[in-house]
């Protein structure tokens, strides 16, 4: 009997047992992926396991730790395979998760998978571009998993969000009711097709200052009345305009809904000054450069007007301009006179005016930033208005 038991212990050291001591979890492909949607984990065993065995495939949480596992798919099986499984609804958003699979005859815990896992991830790649005084337009990368977008926005540092907008499956929303010079959070979010949502992604920005209009000119003037123009205003909600004679201390102000305003009541020969302003809402631009003119003077019955108006265009410019002005009379003498802000005159020149629009071209040769005059003289006469040199 030893003979014989010392025979089969022998046999079992010279032919021991082969359990499964390891499993190997293989990358999940695909992805991200949305909570309730299903995703396939393979394994490699290195032996098989004992017969019943089932595999089970485990979830860490959005950070990537397996303290609780949540179980999603499982198989019964010995060997290497793949597991279907079915992400719960609910999850986390998080770019961190990671599976591994385990076995229970025998128990072994397997190593997690290769790659991290997204699932209901947020929009990356945020920008924030179009910046002006009333919009900007968020923009943020495409996500494969996502079926739609949801956007708010609220000024920096309150503690409460606009209500969501819908942007659809674009990647760029634009905002728009914004206040000037003031900074924003703007924030987006992935929905799935199951309505699952990610975690929100923010952005920050600030709008620009209400911005002034520009080419303020004067585009018909009478004895009593002037009539002014200027480029529309981005941001606008109307617009701010003051006048006065020129050299007096008070403005008279009045406002207009639209690029342009007429003015009445005003006193022949007389020299006038005038800005306009934007008015964005809650904040207003800076006045622009002024225009000066000067109102018609009385004439006798058929005594036609030299000039009867003039415009300088581009305003600002880079020193080099148009001077477009009306003349009355064929074969006109008409004076045109570029002074600066100290009254020195830098350009002179005398034209003979055919009856109707005359344009001259005028280069100041790389003056000096400021502001100019422009004077046409023409019969005793004067027109003036302002040009800002960049």
């Amino acid at each position: 009997m030893k003979k014989l038991f010392l025979s089969f212990i022998i046999i079992a050291i010279a032919f021991p047992s082969f359990a499964l001591t390891s499993i190997y979890t293989k990358k999940v492909l695909g992805g991200p992926f949305c909570a309730g949607t299903t995703i396939s984990v393979a394994f490699l065993t290195d032996t098989p396991a004992e017969a019943g065995n089932v595999f089970t495939a485990e979830l860490s949480d959005k950070d990537g730790n397996f303290g609780s596992p949540l179980p999603i798919g499982s198989i019964v099986k010995t060997t290497s395979g793949l597991i279907t499984c079915e992400l719960p609804i609910g999850l986390e958003s998080g770019s961190k998760y990671r599976v591994r699979v385990v076995a229970n005859n025998p128990a072994v815990i397997g190593t997690s998978s290769e790659n991290k896992i997204s699932i209901n991830a947020k929009p990356k790649e945020l920008s924030v571009t179009n910046i002006k005084a009333c919009e900007a337009t968020l923009n943020w990368a495409s996500l494969a998993s996502a079926a739609a977008y949801k956007v708010q926005y609220r000024i920096a540092g309150s503690g409460s969000w606009s209500s969501t907008f819908d942007a659809g499956t674009a990647t760029s929303y634009t905002f728009t009711g914004l206040n000037a010079s003031t900074n924003y959070d703007f924030q987006v979010r992935a929905i799935c097709a199951n309505d699952q949502k990610s975690d929100w992604s923010k952005a920050s920005a600030a709008t620009t200052a209400c911005p002034t209009p520009a080419s303020l000119i004067v585009t018909a003037v009478g004895l009593t009345t002037s009539s002014l123009d200027w480029a529309d205003a981005a941001c606008t909600t109307g617009y701010l305009f003051q006048y006065r004679a020129f050299g007096e201390p008070t403005w008279i102000q009045l406002t207009s809904p639209t690029s342009n305003i007429n003015l009445t009541g005003l006193f022949a020969a007389t020299l006038y000054e005038a800005q306009v302003a934007n008015d964005c809402g809650t904040t207003n631009s800076a006045w622009s450069v002024s225009s000066i003119w000067e109102t018609e003077y009385f004439r006798l019955a058929g005594d036609a007007a030299t000039v009867s108006s003039f415009s300088v265009y581009p305003n600002p410019a880079s020193g080099a301009f148009t001077v477009s002005f009306d003349s009355g009379k064929e074969n006109a003498e008409v004076e045109i006179l570029v002074q600066n802000m100290f009254g020195q005159l830098v350009y002179k020149t005398k034209n003979i005016a055919n009856a109707g629009i005359n344009q001259q071209m005028i280069d100041l040769n790389n003056a000096t930033a400021g502001v100019y005059f422009v004077t046409i003289k023409a019969d005793g006469k004067e027109l003036k208005t302002s040009l800002m040199v960049n």
